[in-house]
């Protein structure tokens, strides 16, 4: 990542969530502002952002909508703090009380969650209708977590190499798509002039059509230096009629495709330290340059299709198959 002010480093990261639906929600705000983000499959053909805030501060970062349980991974990569308007809550269904996972999984005391009223670090913007309006600031974010006293000082994350210029290869990528579902889908657009790649999602559940995204709160185009897709297996956590709950397993290695500077690498994904952030390897097992910036992940299933039709790179993600296993509670 590019760091302006590196004080900004000597504190513990936030992670934050961050709708995309619906649709009413777009586009997101703050999110420019962020080192990393990882989308992910939610359920019901939906995916959402969890955002990590570290190098920059934003004033309004949103809409802060509810945790899951795959959140528990990213928190523990980046030993940060959890941002999000809640999780489900069972007291007769254990695996359905996402709440109580997360709570196993991580210590709550880095929880911030909406008070009962307005407050510097999440507040609701009352000039917006419905639920997708409560907003944060990350500033103030840091701050809590400091007046609680608890530990808010520097985590090691060191994991990988990045390098200006990058590596060759045969592979163009001039356009991404990702298909979550005919609700859930996005394409990322290689700038040449500014030599990033810039985020459309989809907006209409009728055609493709795309939005492109600007950031409400900066004012900028919503884009990434490197993409980088993670094939990941899934699995149902939980499965009935009225819900569905994945077991996004997010440990060890696997492959993936890292996009920088318009052009395709496949590569391997590791993650052997549960304190620390993927590494990106190449297939020879060495270092992989990633582009010094924003870096995006998709998380798609090991099962997804993957398509390459001259510079344009399609990821269709694939469900579970539902006689797949339920993933058994993961133990600390």
């Amino acid at each position: 990542m590019i760091v302006q002010n590196p004080a900004l480093l000597e504190r513990r990261p936030l992670a934050v969530k961050i709708a995309l639906f619906p649709l009413s929600a777009l586009p997101p705000t703050g999110v420019s502002m962020a080192d990393h983000i990882y989308e992910y499959y939610l359920e019901g053909g939906l995916s959402r952002w969890i955002g990590i805030f570290y190098g920059n501060d934003v004033a309004k970062v949103g809409p802060v909508r509810s945790a899951r349980n795959f959140d528990a991974e990213i928190v523990q990569m980046y030993q940060s703090a959890l941002i999000f308007n809640g999780a489900h809550k069972s007291d007769d269904v254990e695996k359905l009380d996402v709440l109580g996972y997360l709570e196993e999984q991580l210590d709550k005391n880095y929880f911030i969650v909406e008070g009962t009223a307005c407050e510097p670090y999440l507040c609701r913007d009352v000039n917006i209708p419905g639920y997708n309006n409560l907003f944060g600031n990350t500033y103030a974010m840091s701050q809590l977590i400091t007046q609680r006293g608890i530990d808010n000082s520097r985590p090691n994350l060191e994991s990988n190499y990045f390098l200006s210029m990058g590596i060759r290869s045969r592979m163009e990528a001039a356009r991404i798509y990702t298909y979550f579902s005919f609700q859930s889908y996005n394409r990322w657009d290689y700038d040449a002039i500014n030599e990033r790649y810039l985020r459309f999602q989809g907006n209409s559940y009728e055609s493709e059509t795309y939005l492109q995204l600007i950031d409400r709160f900066t004012g900028q185009p919503i884009g990434a230096d490197n993409v980088i897709y993670l094939l990941v297996p899934h699995a149902f956590y939980y499965k009935s009629d009225e819900s569905e709950i994945f077991d996004i397993d997010l440990s060890g290695s696997g492959d993936g495709y890292v996009f920088r500077d318009g052009l395709a690498y496949k590569v391997r994904w590791q993650r052997t330290d549960k304190e620390k952030p993927i590494s990106i390897q190449t297939m020879s097992g060495a270092a992989f340059p990633l582009k010094p910036g924003t870096t995006f992940f998709e998380i798609v299933n090991t099962t997804s299709e993957i398509q390459q039709n001259d510079a344009d790179w399609i990821f269709e993600f694939q469900r579970p198959e539902d006689d797949s296993y339920e993933a058994e509670p993961k133990q600390d």
